[in-house]
């Protein structure tokens, strides 16, 4: 394998990013053996605005393939392509994010499919609390196939955990997330998730927690 990474500031507010990446299982290339070959490359740039403000530009692309042994080629690239916006009040921030990704297939492989995924993540520090915290969460994603150009699934995650700082020694933390998809022709799934905690610090290299969790919970049919 190899892989490489550089950062080149423009400017105390500006900087870039390109890296990558080969990786190969079979050197000695043994026709007899199957090969596994991946490759990637990512570039992206970040902007510091004022106001205590970020924007970050992001790129990828991912190869892996197959041949060799018994096998004719086969693999799937991957495009991503992401936009990311940071913004912080005092002890609150938010983030805005739009990420588009294509999965393409060559050789034998089959499928493919195009996906649009926005989030919005509100993250809010109490001090007064012990730098406690509480955290929303909230993204949507429509994919849908290169074949047919139409989609056909759609995503809505929903998360809301929050941790509580009583003393330094004792804290307690919880967090909820939904799940729902939306097929066509199929029936629309909301399971969620809810993990309950609590932690004691009995000295500083000592600490005891309990958790309890409840998940796969369906909201649109409780009885499954």
């Amino acid at each position: 394998g190899f892989d490489f990474a550089t950062t080149f500031k423009f400017t105390p507010n500006w900087s870039s990013t390109i890296g990558g990446r080969m990786s190969n299982n079979n050197v000695e290339g043994n026709p007899r053996l199957r090969t596994n070959f991946d490759r990637s490359l990512s570039a992206g740039t970040a902007f510091l605005l004022p106001w205590q403000q970020n924007l970050n530009l992001n790129y990828s692309v991912t190869e892996s393939t197959t041949e060799g042994g018994d096998l004719d080629l086969s693999g799937n690239r991957y495009k991503d392509y992401r936009i990311d916006y940071t913004k912080t009040w005092r002890n609150l921030t938010a983030q805005l994010s739009y990420d588009y990704y294509i999965l393409e297939p060559f050789g034998t492989a089959t499928g493919g499919s195009f996906t649009d995924s926005y989030s919005t993540t509100l993250f809010n520090f109490f001090p007064s609390l012990n730098n406690s915290y509480i955290r929303l969460y909230q993204d949507m994603r429509k994919t849908k196939t290169i074949s047919n150009a139409s989609y056909t699934t759609t995503f809505w995650n929903t998360g809301i955990g929050t941790r509580l700082n009583i003393t330094n020694y004792l804290s307690g933390s919880g967090d909820l997330r939904i799940a729902v998809t939306q097929k066509e022709a199929f029936k629309d799934t909301a399971p969620a998730t809810l993990i309950l905690g609590a932690e004691f610090k009995s000295s500083p290299a000592t600490a005891w927690n309990v958790d309890y969790t409840l998940s796969n919970y369906d909201l649109y049919n409780p009885k499954n």
